[in-house]
């Protein structure tokens, strides 16, 4: 009886078997660099931010409604006082509800718009015409300003407790990390040419933004523009991560400047968010998360860049602000010839 034949290994099997066999190269110098990287203790996680800065305020927003930790903070805080703003809220609204209305009638009444949709409703009053319905601009109007004034009161009596517990949320939101004090690393630059000249310009106007969104400005003028306010609020919602990472002036004037314009947008959409009635109040701890979590990303981009896996910017930093260039002649000036043709 003749043995019976093995099938031969096809091309594939006798590739597999060629890599197997071969002996493996020395490793690169990026090949080790990214090793020892991967074999550090902050390894697991990603070196870019979010490619949306707003995208942290959804973040924060979700946290707040999903951590335990920080619900049990907020609610240990408030449960005490909670069934008192309720009633003085319950108060306030019956008693300002109608006085409110009866203001904003009066005002819109004499104005324009109203006198033009008076004579194309045949002579009726246009209030009357507008204010049968629930959801009329009288009653959306009346109700804005009744919760905007019932928020402030609220803010106004609880603004010890409020600033207490959103340094407690911001605090349990760093600690859910799990990283230790040796994690904050000095400042790293990353910028081969930073923007020194533009950073003492933002020093020594520094006063000045603080006085302008302080609270003696903002009592003055009660509201204050989201946009006015935007790069100042992240910076004051950042100064935690400042002091952790123990920045001179120049150092976070350096990173305002470079980061000017995704904190602009992130500061912009937390101002927003917080000037909403009664929820800006919510708003303003799901920002503290919000902002905890971008000094976390901060922080590993940070690490990435120190240990070179994320390499510095050779190119001179400019402005993305900075004015366009239109290939104007010498002798113009805003498009407009010095001399006559």
């Amino acid at each position: 009886m003749s043995p019976t034949k093995l099938p031969q290994p096809g091309l594939t099997e006798q590739l597999l078997s060629a890599n197997l066999h071969r002996p493996k190269s020395a490793p690169t110098d990026w090949e080790n660099r990214k090793q020892s990287i991967l074999d550090s203790p902050w390894s697991p996680m990603p070196q870019e931010l979010l490619r949306f800065p707003t995208s942290y305020l959804t973040v924060g927003i979700y946290r707040l409604g999903t951590d335990a930790k920080i619900n049990r903070a907020i609610v240990q805080e408030f449960s005490t006082i909670v069934k008192r703003l309720v009633i003085l809220s319950i108060i306030y609204c019956t008693i300002a509800y109608p006085i409110t209305k009866v203001w904003v009638k009066y005002f819109y009444l004499s104005s324009k718009r109203a006198k033009q949709e008076q004579e194309m409703t045949g002579g009726r009053s246009s209030m009357n015409s507008m204010g049968s319905s629930m959801f009329s601009l009288l009653n959306f109007t009346t109700i804005s300003l009744v919760l905007s004034q019932l928020s402030s009161i609220i803010e106004f009596f609880l603004l010890r407790k409020l600033k207490k517990t959103r340094s407690k949320v911001y605090d349990f939101t760093l600690q859910s990390r799990d990283k230790s004090d040796e994690f904050w690393i000095p400042y790293v630059e990353e910028w081969d040419h930073p923007p020194f000249e533009k950073a003492q310009k933002r020093m020594s106007k520094w006063k000045w933004y603080k006085t302008i969104t302080g609270p003696i400005f903002r009592l003055l003028i009660l509201k204050v523009g989201s946009f006015l306010v935007s790069l100042t609020l992240s910076e004051r919602l950042l100064e935690r991560y400042f002091t952790m990472k123990k920045m001179s002036e120049l150092e976070r004037a350096l990173f305002m400047v470079e980061r000017e314009n995704s904190l602009r947008l992130l500061g912009f959409g937390a101002a927003v968010l917080e000037k909403i009635p009664i929820l800006g109040i919510l708003f303003s701890f799901s920002n503290r998360i919000a902002f905890a979590m971008f000094a976390h990303d901060l922080e590993k981009h940070q690490h990435a860049i120190k240990s070179g896996i994320i390499p510095k910017k050779v190119e001179p930093y400019q402005s993305k602000t900075a004015a366009i260039e239109l290939d104007l002649p010498s002798d113009a000036i805003g498009n407009f010839p010095k001399k006559k043709s």
